[in-house]
């Protein structure tokens, strides 16, 4: 009796020695195989089975989606912080412009940009018979209201130096609000109605000073006072439209 005891324990270790070692060869086996799927494969089955050495992990195909969006998020996350970093940067004519008028015949403009405010430089001249050079500069902020629609409210100082000697250098001072309209990524219109105030100096009567509003202006200025015996101080208003190019 005791045995056959003996010979059943020895059957029962070996079968449980072997089930070990069959057990341990399955789970290298399985070690060492890799599952490429591509991604059709992927949407088509209802559970991603990704294995990793010791342990595996089981994705639904609702977690993959999810966690495939959420890369996709950090990826834009990432793209759209990279765009405000460049937006933050010094940036050389950002806006170039030609216009037309009333105070400017011929004007050129071109700025340095930061963070959305801008230091403006501007060169120009006049077709009337005094041929007045017009150079000066502005600062202002761009307001972007619409993809299409932007403001640009600015103050620039601009000085007119007459090629004839009657004449003396003029200063005016714009308020302007400009208002742009792209045509598409880069071209536009733009509309610069203003505000200007300026000083004349050297005025020796009022057939000089009306000399000199016209060299700058067809339009008399709505408001005009003498500030000493030979200068005067005055208010009007300007109007220009011009095209622009936006990088």
């Amino acid at each position: 009796m005791m045995k056959k005891i003996y010979q059943l324990l020895i059957v029962l270790f070996f079968l449980t020695l072997s089930s070990n070692i069959s057990a341990q060869k399955a789970d290298h086996q399985n070690k060492d195989t890799l599952y490429v799927l591509d991604t059709d494969t992927i949407f088509n089955v209802d559970t991603l089975k990704v294995r990793k050495d010791p342990n595996s992990i089981t994705l639904s195909k609702i977690q993959y989606d999810s966690l495939l969006n959420q890369l996709k998020n950090n990826e834009t996350s990432k793209r759209t912080n990279i765009d405000e970093k460049k937006e933050t940067h010094l940036t050389f004519f950002t806006e170039s412009s030609i216009s037309y008028g009333d105070y400017q015949h011929l004007c050129v403009q071109s700025d340095i940009e930061y963070k959305s405010n801008y230091i403006l430089f501007s060169l120009g001249m006049n077709f009337n018979p005094s041929n007045p050079i017009i150079g000066g500069f502005g600062l202002g902020r761009r307001i972007i209201i619409s993809p299409h629609i932007i403001l640009s409210p600015d103050i620039i100082s601009l000085w007119y130096y007459p090629l004839q000697s009657k004449y003396k250098i003029q200063n005016n001072n714009h308020l302007r609000l400009n208002v742009e309209y792209k045509f598409n990524k880069h071209w536009g219109i733009k509309l610069s109605p203003s505000i200007y105030f300026g000083w004349r100096n050297s005025v020796e009567s009022n057939t000089a000073y009306n000399g000199i509003i016209h060299i700058i202006s067809p339009y008399k200025p709505f408001y005009a006072t003498e500030t000493s015996s030979n200068s005067t101080f005055d208010i009007g208003f300007g109007f220009s439209i011009g095209i622009f190019y936006l990088e």
